[in-house]
């Protein structure tokens, strides 16, 4: 008996196809989460310290140079967009109903919103951009 559960044991491992397992070190909306809720603050403590959120360009740099790049360094971008691969801002002036262009984020310049600008939906059945 004990050997014929041997036999149907092996001939299961030679038959039985194997998948490969992929191993993450985390779903990528929680990247994408943490970093819009470190950006959504930073946005947040200019308008209070401002008045108004950046509403140009050149405020949105002021604000890139005095807050943001202090998290990470030259060789290796603050914020950075995991689907993306790269921290760059698409700047719009209205917030459109789903992302454009290849930029990694997007920000309406006429509300201070600021989005995941990448298709697609997480593990948790959000889209990237709804996040």
């Amino acid at each position: 008996m004990f050997g014929l559960l041997v036999l149907a044991g092996v001939i299961n491992a030679a038959f039985v196809p194997r998948y490969p397992v992929v191993i993450c070190s985390g779903p990528p909306e929680a990247a994408i989460a943490s970093n819009l809720a470190t950006m959504r603050d930073v946005v947040d403590g200019y308008a209070q310290a401002e008045g108004h959120h950046p509403r140009s360009r050149s405020e949105w740099r002021g604000l890139a140079n005095r807050y943001i790049r202090v998290h990470g360094s030259d060789d290796e971008p603050a914020l950075t967009n995991p689907l993306a691969g790269d921290d760059d801002v698409r700047f719009v002036d209205e917030m459109p109903p789903g992302p454009i262009g290849n930029q990694a984020w997007i920000y309406a310049l006429a509300t201070g919103e600021f989005r995941c600008n990448s298709r697609g939906v997480g593990i948790h059945g959000t889209a990237y951009f709804d996040l």
